[in-house]
């Protein structure tokens, strides 16, 4: 059945809410600022805690399967008399290990739901907000969208094509009313690392034995201590998205401006940073590489970086 939506109660639509993620937070704050809410997640069950709020409903979403696409949105499209204000494409999966041995698989499942289902989702959206004349979709995206780390190879292109994507997807739809949003989120404590069950080496056929430790680390860097709680991302990135014209990139969270920089950095100096914290210097040692910096030449690197960071961060805040 139909329900009049109230002409200035915004209708939005959320992919991967399931509880103690970034969606089921939005969903919360968009919810609180009198937003009508429907939380997609791939099974009911997972939206519980968010069912008795009732500005929320949940709804089935698999954003990477065409068809549960189009019946959650045509489910949306009906019980709101033709309305969806706002997409937000949150739903994507972690990826980690070392690029050449992670199976295409694998490849395959995070592109599909991190940049496939998204783009699915704005191919069967964006039309009816066009014939509106009115709407905004916002790509969840993230900071190593920006600025790639050792063992996220396949999890940081996937996010680099967001951003790119969303980029031309803004200039296409502005004529027609409609802004595009990205927001990359810094190391956000959610559920992330929790759903992520793949094995991070290739069994007993990989090189990189001697990296587990740093692998295992690089998985938890978002969720160890001083990571933003998503409840304080909500109630930040919200009142942008809901503003009358929202930045067309919001940059939010612990660490979010310093990896900002380092897109800046030059590709010497960020290849030690990242490799001396996420272990592939170590590695290097450990396997008596011949390419190793000498103490001296590291020393010089380490200093120049220090310069390159201080002049990052002058150039972000003055």
């Amino acid at each position: 059945m139909t329900v009049t939506v109230a002409k200035e109660e915004r209708v939005v639509l959320i992919s991967g809410c399931s509880a103690g993620g970034i969606g089921h937070h939005l969903a919360l704050e968009l919810a609180a600022h009198g937003c009508r809410v429907f939380a997609g997640v791939r099974t009911l069950s997972k939206a519980q805690t968010l069912v008795d709020n009732p500005l929320i409903e949940a709804v089935e979403l698999d954003v990477t399967d065409d068809a549960s696409v189009d019946a959650a949105v045509a489910y949306v499209l009906a019980a709101t008399g033709g309305r969806i204000d706002i997409l937000v494409n949150n739903a994507g999966i972690n990826c980690a290990g070392p690029t050449v041995e992670i199976p295409l698989s694998q490849v395959h499942q995070v592109f599909n739901t991190n940049f496939i289902g998204l783009a699915r989702l704005c191919r069967t959206v964006a039309p009816v907000m066009m014939d509106r004349r009115q709407g905004t979709i916002v790509n969840v995206g993230s900071v190593s969208g920006y600025t790639a780390s050792p063992w996220f190879g396949y999890y940081t292109a996937t996010k680099a094509a967001v951003h790119a994507y969303s980029d031309s997807l803004r200039m296409e739809l502005a004529p027609f009313g409609v802004s595009v949003v990205v927001v990359a989120p810094g190391r956000i404590k959610s559920n992330i690392v929790d759903n992520y069950t793949e094995t991070i080496l290739d069994g007993n056929n990989t090189r990189y034995t001697m990296a587990r430790p740093a692998i295992e680390k690089a998985v938890m860097f978002s969720q160890t201590e001083g990571a933003t709680p998503a409840s304080q991302f909500a109630s930040v990135v919200v009142p942008k998205l809901l503003h009358r014209s929202p930045a067309a990139y919001i940059t939010y969270g612990d660490a979010s401006s310093s990896i900002w920089c380092m897109y800046y950095v030059p590709p010497v100096i960020l290849d030690y940073l990242l490799g001396s914290y996420f272990g592939t210097h170590q590695l290097a040692k450990d396997l008596q590489s011949p390419s190793l910096s000498s103490p001296a030449t590291t020393s010089v690197v380490v200093w120049v970086a220090l310069a390159a960071a201080a002049l990052g961060i002058l150039y972000t805040f003055f």
